[in-house]
């Protein structure tokens, strides 16, 4: 799974497209490919495309995200990255939530 996801994200990069959509991008991958993945995503946002992400992985996909949605059954939150912290949220986050900011 971890290399087709690679090969996804390669083709958005490729077709600058002006959004990606990624569905658990790093789910099954070892913590070395996770964080190359991170990386490519975030080569993605640096070059102009909004990526949107669904994840498990709060703590990586907050890393670089701008604007949070947060579902669990149903919509808990919805604004800045700053905002989300602030919510308390994310709080079970092992590395903490000043290391997003």
């Amino acid at each position: 799974k971890g290399q087709l996801s690679m090969v996804t994200i390669l083709i958005a990069l490729a077709s600058n497209a002006p959004v990606t959509i990624l569905d658990e991008p790093v789910a099954g991958l070892d913590p070395a490919a996770a964080s190359e993945m991170y990386g490519v995503i975030r080569e993605l946002h640096e070059a102009g495309t909004t990526v949107i992400m669904i994840s498990h992985d709060l703590a990586g996909a907050l890393r670089d995200a701008t604007t949070v949605l947060h579902l669990h059954k149903e919509p808990l939150f919805f604004g800045s990255k700053a905002d989300y912290i602030k919510s308390g949220l994310c709080r079970g986050l092992s590395e903490g939530a000043a290391a997003y900011d």
